[in-house]
């Protein structure tokens, strides 16, 4: 689903502590909505987040932000290079 400004300043903030390190599963849980684009996201779901791969948290959060008109590097190209 589509981020406000907001989400992803929030996102984009979260430098610290216990922010940072959620920083990219709230952003997953502020994305995910209904077939109405209605928000289902809650912040009960980021500890089902947190069991999931690192790998796929971070697939999900490069999507979301590339859906939502940011640029995302990728990282493994720049590492070959």
């Amino acid at each position: 689903g589509s981020l406000t400004a907001g989400d992803l300043i929030e996102w984009s903030e979260a430098n610290e502590g216990e922010a940072k390190r959620t920083a990219g599963l709230r952003l997953i849980v502020k994305s995910m909505v209904d077939k109405e684009g209605r928000r289902i996201g809650q912040d009960k779901h980021i500890p089902l987040l947190r069991a999931k791969s690192h790998k796929l948290t971070e697939t999900m959060v490069k999507a979301i932000l590339k859906l939502n008109g940011m640029n995302v590097k990728d990282q493994d190209k720049s590492k070959n290079d």
